[in-house]
């Protein structure tokens, strides 16, 4: 990978995602299976911002034994401005670590950079970030003012439901505020829907996490919020047994729902990149965060299926369809 491509991605990072200021303690943090070239093009980016820029590299992110960051990590996170994540996995933000940071007004962002690293620098690098951003708040215009969302799909998806007053959040990577965490690269349009308001039938043609990419359609029939019924080949019964398995009614409750808005990402076998490709709709369900403000208040486990293109209407509007947003309500065309 070249080092000018990962120079640019580190700084558009810091500058426009991370907005590390002038003398803010930025901590970037990483473990042994972070690309160094990530990581140390970083650094560099974040000295020319503050000298208060260090670069930690654990072995592992969390101790086994406690389900914690180590004291020394603990500290340095909880002291930090803004934290930059550079390692797979989300259970760091699940850590007394990660909540006690928050409290304290420490800014975070992270990436798994793991396996799409060419990714991540078109999405960050490439991508015009006022224009995806403008996108993204014509959306929440768009669903703020709805009565009623409607998702189908040539596959047989075509399922209903509404926002009302519930609150919609743009994930577009970006950490502005303090206790913000962002995801990125971003952007996504994220929202809990009414839940008893939630009927009809998901067909999914992308992915399912746990599980990856379907080699056939998992078909997935809900009523008032609940999943009632899961149909489908190999994947769908691997789906299926793994939800029973968790012992947890709560995981058959759909908690949140998202589109992707970031031209360059694409349908493939990472979550990361797939729930951000234009047009690309994610189901989540189980546990819910609690700033979606959700009626979802227990459940420890928590699951997505991505659906690659469908049809999205907001009251008779076609907002999406094909992976393409409808230019004439306003959307600017992304390359």
């Amino acid at each position: 990978m070249s080092v000018i491509k990962w120079s640019k991605f580190a700084e558009k990072t810091i500058k426009e995602l991370a907005r590390v200021k002038e003398e803010e303690n930025l901590l970037i943090l990483a473990d042994i299976n972070t690309n160094m070239d990530i990581a140390e093009a970083c650094l560099a980016a974040g000295l020319e911002k503050t000298s208060n820029a260090q670069l930690l590299i654990m072995r592992k992110i969390l101790d086994n034994e406690r389900g914690e960051l180590n004291p020394v990590i603990h500290n340095a996170v909880v002291n930090s401005d803004i934290v930059i994540g550079l390692f797979k996995g989300s259970k760091f933000f699940s850590t007394n670590t990660r909540t006690e940071a928050v409290k304290r007004g420490t800014r975070i962002i992270s990436t798994q950079p793991g396996g799409i690293e060419e990714y991540i620098i078109q999405a960050v690098v490439e991508v015009d970030f006022p224009k995806m951003r403008k996108n993204a708040e014509l959306m929440v215009d768009l669903w703020k003012e709805a009565k009623n969302c409607r998702i189908t799909s040539s596959i047989g998806t075509d399922i209903s439901f509404e926002f009302q007053k519930r609150p919609v959040f743009i994930g577009d990577g970006a950490a502005k505020e303090p206790g913000e965490v962002q995801f990125f690269p971003g952007v996504q349009v994220v929202v809990a829907p009414i839940e008893e308001r939630i009927n009809g039938t998901i067909v999914v043609d992308g992915l399912v996490v746990p599980g990856g990419l379907v080699s056939s359609p998992i078909t997935i029939k809900m009523e008032k919020g609940v999943i009632v019924n899961i149909e489908g080949k190999a994947d769908a019964k691997s789906w299926k047994g793994w939800l029973s398995s968790l012992n947890d009614p709560t995981i058959y409750h759909l908690s949140h729902f998202n589109v992707g808005l970031n031209p360059k990402a694409k349908m493939n076998d990472n979550e990361t990149e797939a729930e951000r490709a234009i047009g690309a709709v994610t189901f989540g369900f189980g546990h819910q965060p609690k700033f979606l403000k959700g009626n979802i208040t227990t459940g420890k486990f928590h699951t997505e299926v991505i659906l690659a293109s469908p049809t999205i209407y907001i009251d008779d509007k076609v907002v999406s369809k094909n992976s393409k947003l409808n230019e004439e309500l306003g959307f600017i065309k992304m390359v």
